[in-house]
């Protein structure tokens, strides 16, 4: 059979796509040598990511046009896409991003992260163009119903799904996200400090971690420093008092090494979204054996409940209360981390690959 996987869109370190990247990437140096080996692999790719989707035994076709502007991405979709499947003569379409062909022209199979597009519209709609928000809810609905298997990345996502376009569940799949656990380790300088992930988008809840870090700043005796990575724009923060406000650090565009330096020196680690299809962050602390205080819904509260300190996303006092409960070991850090260990060895990229090429082996079987 030919299979062909749909990377063009795919750009690395590009704001809300960075997570899908990196699931598309590490989940595809497992699944390709599995399927190349009774199958015909092609993988479509852009100028600037073919050197992470080059695999031993399979084509890389190079597409030329610019992914990271709107128009070229329908183009590429509506009217490029159905023509250029038939002409490679596809069996099976793979999309890791959740998007496929308008015109369906052989067996598909999808994977879908979230729903956050729908949350978007319903909840922050001035916050992205609204024309782009539509198209993206549009095709993620075409591909929901026009998918022979659909993939999801937690039970949450899954019946999110479910619930909103009332799908066949048997046709969706959860397949969770996985960890490396031999990775690089760029050491920092740093010691003795909170380290947290989040980004300027409304969902990952910036504001609110910061009001959280000034009150615990500010009625608690320890003032640990916060490390904070995603942030580009810091200034457009200063909504809390300036002593905590100082106590700050921001760092952004950070190596996987270095970024894994400030997980392993890190005192604890604090992941707060609104909503996740997975939320990865967490785990890569996890592996590093640092404590976790994360949001305590969506597909957070299902992955990680006994395996970090759950905290109210909305309330900045319940997250204070838990650094703090962190820092003086109030909690039983000893069993969280265990659980965490636990973890940390069932999500791996490996076992996730495995169950995925069970699903493409279902699809083939039935070609």
């Amino acid at each position: 059979m030919k299979i062909v996987i749909d990377c063009y869109t795919l750009v690395k370190g590009k704001g809300k796509s960075i997570g899908i990247y990196n699931y598309a990437k590490n989940i595809l140096n497992y699944l390709v040598p599995m399927l190349s080996v009774n199958n015909e692999v092609i993988i479509l790719c852009n100028n600037k990511n073919l050197h992470d989707f080059e695999y031993k035994n399979i084509t890389l076709k190079i597409i030329k046009a610019d992914p990271t502007k709107l128009v070229n991405r329908i183009m590429w979709e509506t009217i490029v896409l159905p023509a250029y499947l038939l002409k490679l003569g596809a069996d099976v379409y793979f999309s890791p991003k959740g998007s496929i062909p308008l015109v369906k022209v052989c067996k598909v199979c999808v994977t879908i992260h979230d729903l956050i597009p729908f949350y978007y519209h319903e909840n922050f709609k001035s916050h992205f163009n609204r024309m782009e928000n539509y198209y993206v809810r549009w095709r993620i609905t075409q591909a929901v119903k026009a998918a022979d298997q659909i993939i999801t990345v937690s039970e949450f996502s899954k019946y999110d799904i479910i619930d909103r376009f009332k799908v066949d569940p048997d046709k969706i799949n959860v397949i969770y996200n996985g960890v490396e656990t031999n990775v690089k380790v760029e050491e920092v300088s740093e010691i003795d400090y909170i380290f947290a992930i989040t980004s300027e988008l409304p969902h990952k809840n910036l504001k609110t971690l910061l009001k959280g870090y000034e009150i615990y700043y500010n009625n608690y005796n320890n003032k640990t420093k916060l490390i904070i990575c995603g942030v580009k724009n810091p200034d457009r923060y200063k909504i809390i008092d300036s002593r905590a406000f100082n106590n700050i650090k921001f760092v952004n565009n950070l190596s996987d090494a270095k970024l894994n330096g400030y997980y392993k020196n890190a005192k604890m680690f604090i992941f707060i979204p609104l909503i996740e299809g997975f939320g990865l962050p967490p785990l890569e602390a996890m592996r590093f054996n640092v404590p976790v205080i994360c949001s305590n819904c969506s597909s957070l509260a299902e992955i990680y409940k006994n395996a970090a300190v759950l905290v109210n996303p909305h309330d900045p006092n319940d997250i204070a209360r838990a650094i703090y409960a962190v820092e003086e070991n109030i909690v039983d850090l000893e069993s969280i981390k265990k659980e965490a260990s636990k973890l940390v060895k069932k999500y791996t990229w490996h076992n996730a690959a495995l169950k995925t090429s069970e699903v493409f082996d279902r699809i083939i079987n039935n070609v």
